[in-house]
């Protein structure tokens, strides 16, 4: 069980660094895409006062424009998400270690120090990983611009609201425990 631990402690110990690299990243693609929209924007009023065929739309520029500005302040964007699906006032997504307060009942077979440990660091995993389905949500939204008929949009917005329920996953086990419990 030792064995176990030590490799979940790893695993945790490298997802900080990493969710600073997706946040960088996520920063950087929200300023490109943001120019894009702003490009296609310019191109899309150049063209309608020429009488040219329109290959851009305002819609989709603002497409772009949007959803850049969302993945730039992608902690705002997760604290909206969170308020809106969880109602809550602490709009900030709960730690991993709060999961055992949030579900005492359902998660008592695991109670005690290797088994609250494990637990932990799948809960930061899962986390990560919602984090990592939000921005994909993002994108989608984004490509939705451009291929409109192919239902991206809703599934953006599916990644997007199961991501934000793996990001605060605590609270949403927690949702679960009172479901099933009362």
């Amino acid at each position: 069980m030792d064995e176990l631990t030590a490799f979940f402690t790893r695993v945790t110990n490298i997802l900080p660094p990493a969710q600073a690299f997706v946040a960088a990243l996520c920063f950087v693609l929200g300023i490109v895409l943001v120019l894009i929209g702003s490009r296609m924007m310019l191109i899309t009023a150049e063209e309608r006062s020429h009488a040219h065929h329109r290959r851009h739309g305002y819609w989709q520029a603002l497409t772009y424009i949007v959803f850049g500005l969302l993945i730039i302040s992608l902690d705002l964007t997760l604290s909206a998400w969170i308020a809106s699906l969880y109602g809550a006032d602490n709009t900030t997504a709960s730690a991993a270690s709060e999961i055992m307060a949030y579900a005492p009942e359902m998660l008592s077979p695991v109670a005690g120090a290797p088994g609250e440990a494990i637990l932990i660091a799948l809960v930061r995993v899962a986390q990560f990983i919602g984090l990592l389905a939000v921005v994909r949500g993002l994108f989608l939204c984004v490509k939705s611009a451009d291929m409109p008929a192919q239902g991206l949009m809703g599934k953006g917005f599916i990644h997007m609201i199961a991501g934000i329920m793996a990001v605060d996953l605590p609270r949403t086990v927690g949702l679960f425990e009172n479901l099933f419990f009362g």
